[in-house]
Parts: C-alpha cells; sequence; structure tokens
C-alpha cells in the first residue's frame, strides 16, 4: 500500500490480496497467517469486508472465506493505485510538473481528468504518458506511427527512442503551436518544414475545449 495509509486500509489490503491470489475458499488461519495481524484484528476486518460484500463466507460450517467479483474489482483499483503512486514517485520534478500542470488545465477548461482518462486510450512511450481520445483501432495506428517514428529518427541519432523523446521534448520547451505538437510527437525539423510548405507556408491549429455546462 501506499506511505500513510492506516493499518485498516493495510490490513483489509492484505486479506483481498491473499484470498484474491489464492481464488478459492480459504480458511481464517491461513487469512490471518498470511495478513501478518493480530486474531482480533483481522477478524474485525474480514467482517467489515463480508458486509461491504467484497468478500463472502461459505455455508457449510467451517466458515472459509473467499473474494467476490466486487472485491476482485476493487482489489484491481487499489492495485493500479499502488503501481501509479510507484510510477509518480519515480518521475524526477520535471515530469511531475508537466502532469500537474495538464490536470491544472484540464479543470481549467472544464474537462474532468477522471472521465478523460475513463474514454481516451493512453500508451507510455518513453517514459510518459500519451493519450488517443479515439476508437482502439486508431489508437493501435498512432501508437505504432508515433514509435515508429521516434525509433527510425533515434537510430539516425544513434539514440534509443525513448533518449530521442527526451531529446524533442528539450527541444519544444521554447516552441508555441503547431510547431511545438509536432516536435514532441517527434518530427525532425525538416519533416515539419516539408508539412508546413504542403500546407501553403502556415499551420493552421484549432484548440477544443469542452466548457463546464
Amino acid at each position: 500500500m501506499t506511505q500513510g495509509e492506516s493499518s485498516r486500509e493495510e490490513t483489509c489490503f492484505g486479506i483481498l490480496r491473499f484470498l484474491f491470489e489464492n481464488g478459492e475458499f480459504r480458511g481464517f488461519k491461513d487469512i490471518e497467517k498470511n495478513c501478518n495481524g493480530a486474531r482480533n484484528t483481522v477478524k474485525k476486518y474480514l467482517d467489515e469486508l463480508k458486509d461491504e460484500e467484497l468478500v463472502e463466507q461459505s455455508l457449510d460450517g467451517r466458515h472459509p472465506y473467499r473474494i467476490t467479483e466486487k472485491g476482485k474489482k476493487h482489489f484491481e483499483k487499489l492495485m493500479i493505485g499502488d503501481d501509479i503512486y510507484d510510477l509518480t514517485r519515480s518521475f524526477d520534478a520535471k515530469w511531475l510538473e508537466i502532469l500537474r500542470r495538464l490536470l491544472r488545465n484540464m479543470r481549467k477548461h472544464g474537462t474532468d481528468p477522471s472521465e478523460y482518462f475513463q474514454r481516451s486510450c493512453i500508451a507510455f512511450v518513453g517514459g510518459l504518458p500519451y493519450t488517443f481520445g479515439k476508437s482502439k483501432e486508431e489508437f493501435q495506428v498512432n501508437v505504432l506511427d508515433f514509435e515508429s517514428r521516434l525509433e527510425r529518427n533515434g537510430r539516425k541519432e544513434g539514440l534509443t527512442k525513448e533518449e530521442y523523446w527526451r531529446k524533442k521534448l528539450k527541444e519544444a520547451e521554447n516552441l508555441k503551436g503547431a510547431h511545438k505538437i509536432l516536435t514532441i510527437r517527434g518530427y525532425t525539423e525538416e519533416e515539419i518544414e516539408e508539412m508546413r510548405i504542403r500546407q501553403g507556408g502556415t499551420f493552421k491549429v484549432t484548440l477544443y475545449t469542452r466548457k463546464k455546462s
């Protein structure tokens, strides 16, 4: 669990994890032994999890327990939360500020970050999140195109795709508009200039935001 979690949350997490990983009904002694908690504490929180319908108990008289489907979904959500916590702890201050700015701008323009990430596809390229608010089919095409471009252009400079993308992020820091967006996407200066010429010497960029109702 993440830093600062309470004893209850830690014990409940341990109970759910043990039942999740072991599948079928398990006895109380097994649960107690694997949760490293006092007997009365484990029993108390096990009963609370049962009241919340995250754990169910058999009716055969031996009182074994197993995790419910609702409990599995709840546990998986906790695991994702732990993964995200570990990921953000590994970022340096610069990348955390990029993420913080993204969330701040979403709220400013009336976009709920939770809703956005529910309906958007997301990929990690170069260790940073890259999102697509499109269908899964279009997402796959975009990711493959994006990663192949990074790998192809990076290879020309003797860099991995991750190293090349971080270089492009650095280059884009002081740019604006379409030039900034295309640089972040891994395009070279030559490729950007070629696209600019094809569009008649200028880029037409429209920013769409979803306002609050």
